[in-house]
């Protein structure tokens, strides 16, 4: 098995989107899709969902305002024992404290307790009547607050129902137009994990980088293609002792493969074959990677590979090879024989170590997997 570094680019982007948008409860691109597909009916559960629950709320106020009365008199029976049992409680002490007593101290301690005690059943009192108002006017308020709920909801219903659903379905569309925006990279990265899988089949001395983003402090001058250079992206690079392979996944269908406006694919990939030999070529020079040699620069093999996952073109394109995914691998194992062998099992391993040290990643924090 092939060593793997890195997570896929298509998934890196789709995490990032993910964290900046606040979008935290899904953990596979499976429940991204499932997610979109079953949009219009999560919608729709939404508005029945709301619709219940006004239904329920209008019962429960309609039941409310019918036992009126019975709910005041129950608060008001409730507050009624719980004064009576203080009050029975107090003079429960009176009765208990001890007889006067000729002398004058204790004779002035007693009836200080005396005191003490029917002051507090004074106060318990009037607390009581205070409690007992509360309670009535309170009821009232409530009893008034609910006919004018019940009114509102009887005569604007579709209004309520809108204003109690707005919020979650807000949540609901925002969820659903960020995942709509993602829908290439998520498909992208389907694609992307398809061709790492068979990637890790390769032998342990071939190493696989994804997701490889450089920018260049000055941009690239890319003459043969007439093209300025700042920044490449590469889906998967595959370092052997036969040379590098730059892999770019495609999941195009065959519209898209004959869609003008979209970018050309080869064009990309020559450009970033021509951006990687000259970060090579400068490694080389300051001695970070062992190709070179004592007659001179070695010279580093790089070939481009497009795979192509649903529609592959007929046609043959110059400096790339466009493949299937059942083809990727014996293309790459058939450049690895004997005979074609460039590098050291050692050499790969340092050249793909400077290129995973240069790799400008973008760290995310994300429970989003492909599974």
């Amino acid at each position: 098995m092939s060593k793997i570094h890195n997570t896929i680019g298509s998934l890196k982007t789709i995490q990032i989107e993910l964290v900046k948008n606040n979008i935290d409860d899904f953990q596979s691109i499976d429940e991204l899709i499932a997610f979109k597909k079953e949009y219009h009916v999560t919608k729709k559960n939404i508005i029945e969902k709301h619709s219940l629950l006004i239904q329920n709320e209008k019962q429960k106020l309609e039941k409310e305002l019918n036992n009126f009365h019975f709910i005041l008199e129950s608060k008001i029976t409730e507050a009624e024992s719980s004064y009576n049992l203080k009050r029975i409680s107090l003079f429960q002490e009176i009765e208990e404290l001890p007889p006067a007593k000729n002398k004058i101290i204790p004779s002035i301690i007693d009836y200080w307790s005396n005191f003490i005690i029917w002051s507090k059943i004074i106060l318990i009192y009037f607390e009581h009547k205070f409690k007992y108002f509360k309670i009535v006017i309170r009821t009232l308020i409530e009893t008034a607050n609910s006919k004018k709920r019940l009114k509102y909801l009887e005569n604007n219903f579709t209004t309520a129902l809108a204003k109690s659903y707005a919020k979650e379905l807000e949540e609901v569309s925002k969820k659903n137009k960020v995942i709509t925006h993602l829908n290439n990279f998520i498909y992208g990265a389907i694609g992307e994990q398809k061709v790492v899988n068979v990637l890790k089949d390769l032998k342990e001395e071939y190493i696989v980088i994804n997701d490889f983003n450089y920018t260049f402090n000055t941009p690239l001058n890319n003459k043969y293609e007439n093209s300025i250079i700042k920044t490449i992206q590469i889906d998967h690079i595959v370092i052997t002792t036969a040379g590098i392979f730059i892999i770019e996944t495609k999941n195009w269908s065959l519209q898209s493969i004959n869609n003008k406006e979209l970018k050309s694919p080869v064009t990309q990939m020559k450009n970033a074959k021509y951006a990687l030999s000259v970060i090579l070529k400068k490694a080389t020079l300051l001695n970070w990677t062992v190709n070179n040699h004592h007659w001179g620069n070695q010279k580093t093999p790089i070939r481009n590979i497009l795979v192509v996952l649903n529609q592959k073109p007929k046609e043959e394109f110059d400096y790339v090879k466009i493949c299937s995914l059942q083809e990727l691998k014996g293309y790459i194992e058939w450049f690895n024989r004997e005979e074609k062998i460039k590098y050291t099992p050692t050499q790969v391993e340092k050249i793909a170590n400077y290129l995973l040290r240069i790799n400008h990643l973008k760290k995310v924090n994300s429970k989003l997997t492909l599974e």
